[in-house]
């Protein structure tokens, strides 16, 4: 149970370091800035469970996490001794574990919920705020968006 620990704690660390690359930031700033436009409905001051849900958004948010699955994964599989398929069934398994490994079950928890559609519209509707209010490029806006994320 200790190496299945391990191994999973070192594709955390793989799945954090993969994700926190600069060519998947950069491929995620760039398609969530393609897709700003679709957004323009979204109301800053609401909370977004309260609102009415456009098609357009689950679409882009399908496309997103497609995207960042295959960059993502691409990236954990460039490490030596690690396949897609395992980095998949080293998370399943460590969310599932029990007691032990609590924190890394946390840590993957939190690493995968930027896949989940909540925190895809928390990141859209903060990237219109940001580019709303301060007049700058939506690309800047997007990158820290996207980078703020994880912080």
């Amino acid at each position: 149970a200790s190496r299945a620990l391990a191994m999973a704690t070192d594709v955390v660390e793989v799945l954090e370091d993969a994700i926190a690359m600069d060519e998947i930031q950069s491929a995620a700033q760039a398609f969530m800035t393609s897709k700003l436009s679709l957004f323009e409905g979204i109301e800053m001051d609401t909370a977004l469970e309260s609102q009415e849900q456009q098609l357009e958004w689950h679409a882009a948010y399908r496309e997103y996490v497609s995207l960042m699955e295959e960059r993502v994964l691409a990236a954990c599989a460039e490490a030596p001794n690690v396949t897609k398929e395992e980095i998949l069934a080293q998370l399943t398994s460590l969310v599932e574990t029990g007691d032990e490994g609590a924190e890394d079950r946390k840590h993957a928890r939190f690493l995968l919920s930027m896949f989940e559609y909540s925190s895809f519209l928390s990141m859209m509707k903060e990237l219109r705020r940001q580019s709303q209010s301060s007049g700058a490029k939506a690309d800047a806006a997007a990158g820290t968006a996207v980078r703020g994320y994880g912080s």
